[in-house]
């Protein structure tokens, strides 16, 4: 026996017994790599002759794996995901379902479909409609497969705004100010014990990745009490002359300086 031009032999999967005119030609467990032409030659001293068998395997198609069980890819870029056959008998039937129920249709999706292959074309890819699970199915009348993947569509960071752009505290409180990211569980906090003038000032969180930056930022303003320069304890003046008495802030802020009889200051 010869399958295409190759002259077979006994293996573990096939086996050839020669009877006086007879010859017996088994395989066994046959599959997709069996196809082909089959010949059976016979020969004496006075020639020869020859049988052609031409063999086909019928079976459920068995699709090719994906790149990956997840694939990563950024916001509005193009992509095209696709489905093809490694084995299996035509016509092939193609249908492709997101996130495990929801049946795609060409309205929603440019879908090609060929003999052996179908294909998802992305002309550009959105986080929130194009996020999720994808399977790909295919299907004769000897059976079915599937294979499945998850697309991440990543984009720049967005900071969630939980806080004022302009905050005023007073002296010597606590300054807690939280930062999220948006879509993520991802928390960060600024927190200033004990406020003092010097911490007045522009505050930013700046959070980026490999697809971009996104800042906040927040003007701080505190407020302190006022503080009297010690310029005098106790004064003594003539009769009949004149006297000023004078009350000098340490530390400029907004205040208010009211002085009475008994030599005192209030703000």
């Amino acid at each position: 026996m010869v399958q295409n031009g190759v002259e077979l032999s006994n293996t573990g999967r096939s086996t050839i017994e020669n009877k006086d005119i007879f010859s017996f030609f088994t395989l066994r467990n046959i599959d997709s790599n069996d196809v082909g032409n089959y010949s059976c030659v016979v020969t004496n001293k006075f020639g020869f002759d020859k049988l052609w068998i031409q063999l086909t395997v019928t079976a459920k198609p068995i699709l090719n794996k994906f790149p990956a069980s997840e694939i990563n890819l950024s916001i509005n870029s193009s992509y095209i995901l696709p489905c093809s056959i490694s084995s299996g008998s035509t016509s092939i039937f193609f249908e492709w379902y997101k996130d495990d129920h929801k049946k795609l249709s060409s309205t929603e999706y440019k879908i090609v479909i060929y003999d052996t292959m179908s294909s998802i074309v992305f002309k550009r890819l959105n986080s929130n409609d194009d996020t999720g699970t994808y399977t790909c199915n295919a299907r004769n009348v000897h059976g079915t497969d599937s294979i499945t993947t998850k697309l991440v569509i990543q984009d720049a960071p967005r900071i969630s705004k939980l806080f004022s752009t302009e905050l005023n505290q007073s002296e010597g409180s606590v300054l807690n100010i939280p930062f999220s990211i948006k879509t993520d569980n991802f928390l960060s906090f600024l927190t200033i014990l004990k406020l003092k003038a010097s911490d007045s000032g522009n505050y930013s969180c700046i959070v980026g990745n490999q697809f971009g930056i996104d800042i906040q930022w927040t003007l701080l303003q505190v407020k302190e009490s006022p503080l009297l320069l010690k310029q005098f304890a106790h004064l003594t003046s003539v009769k009949g002359s004149d006297i000023v008495f004078t009350c000098n802030v340490a530390k400029k802020s907004a205040h208010e300086v009211l002085c009475d009889l008994n030599d005192s200051c209030n703000y």
